[in-house]
């Protein structure tokens, strides 16, 4: 991982090339200041601070800077977007006696940096979320920590505000989860619920917080050249037919002769998702097991595309939803098998 420090007068950048000798195992560090101040191997900082964080927070998903937490809030304001996006911000004050987490404390893992980075470089972390101080999990760091998407932000933002204040909360799944303690039917006195499924259909009618795991694989098969509007279009339709939440899709799987198909690229990109394909050789070895097509054998090599490259990707997991087809787009829907010891 590579971070960004900011260090702007002589005596902070000596102090930035210490710490990255100390942290040399945790990150790649890049220590950025002005023209005037550089040295060996600290780069510069191009067309003033304020223009300069843009390329900072394109490029780094930790940025600390080594001077007053005023300068730092004033010059990144304009490129904040949202927590789920924004790097891990902290500010080590230039005498570096304290380390600061800025921004992005629980997703960004700014929290977690400034607590383990204190020790090595004799700086007090100063942590000011209030989950953290009240020793209380707040719903984003719970998610981060069990590699969860956070459904609606203001829906967790609420149900940790009432952590804070100690309303009884519950914690409902739909799939098995270890580490976090789990409840089967609504308590007596409950006042919220934090829902861990892919499902979008179930209600409650308490204030709830969505988590989904990213558990659900596509499989599919598609003409030459359809394009990504004609693919989305129907994937989603598939998705409301069944219920499930887009932002559960963990991975899409074809065929390798669809590797470089533009279409399905582009689906995959819109979904951060993982690509995975697969040698009409290694889909022969599991396709038995499907309705196969003679045309689709005669254009691939195997007699289906969609079923096995999704039972393969799921670790053979459970189908979700057999083959859909529209418009020469073949769909189906998986949910990934776990091994025991995940």
């Amino acid at each position: 991982m590579k971070w960004a420090m900011v260090a702007l007068n002589r005596q902070t950048v000596a102090y930035a090339v210490k710490m990255r000798e100390k942290c040399a195992d945790l990150a790649d560090i890049h220590i950025y200041t002005l023209p005037k101040y550089q040295v060996e191997h600290v780069e510069v900082i191009e067309g003033g601070l304020k223009a300069f964080n843009q390329v900072l927070f394109k490029n780094y998903k930790v940025i600390i800077y080594m001077m007053a937490m005023g300068i730092i809030v004033r010059d990144i304001a304009p490129y904040l977007k949202h927590k789920s996006m924004d790097p891990a911000v902290l500010c080590l004050s230039p005498d570096g006696s304290y380390l600061i987490p800025v921004l992005s404390g629980h997703l960004g893992g700014a929290n977690k940096i400034a607590r383990h980075l204190s020790s090595r470089i004799q700086a007090k972390p100063v942590i000011t979320t209030a989950s953290d101080l009240m020793h209380k999990t707040a719903v984003d760091l719970l998610a981060k920590d069990h590699d969860l998407v956070i459904g609606n932000y203001q829906d967790a933002k609420l149900l940790t505000a009432m952590m804070i204040n100690d309303d009884q909360i519950d914690i409902i799944s739909d799939i098995p989860m270890k580490g976090i303690e789990l409840t089967t039917t609504l308590r007596e006195g409950t006042k919220g619920i934090i829902h861990i499924t892919h499902r979008t259909h179930k209600k409650y009618p308490l204030p709830t917080a969505t988590l989904i795991p990213r558990n659900i694989v596509i499989g599919i098969g598609a003409k030459r050249d359809t394009t990504y509007e004609a693919i989305h279009g129907f994937l989603k339709d598939c998705l409301k037919q069944h219920h499930l939440s887009r932002k559960a899709i963990g991975c899409v799987a074809s065929i390798d002769l669809k590797k470089d198909e533009a279409g399905i690229l582009e689906l995959v990109k819109q979904l951060d998702a993982t690509y995975c394909v697969y040698t009409a050789e290694e889909l022969a070895q599991v396709v038995e097991r499907f309705d196969q097509s003679p045309f689709v054998k005669q254009i691939t090599g195997v007699g289906a595309v969609s079923m096995p490259s999704g039972y393969l990707a799921s670790n053979k997991g459970t189908c979700i939803a057999k083959k859909m087809k529209h418009n020469g787009i073949t769909i189906s829907i998986w949910e990934e098998r776990k091994d025991i010891h995940d």
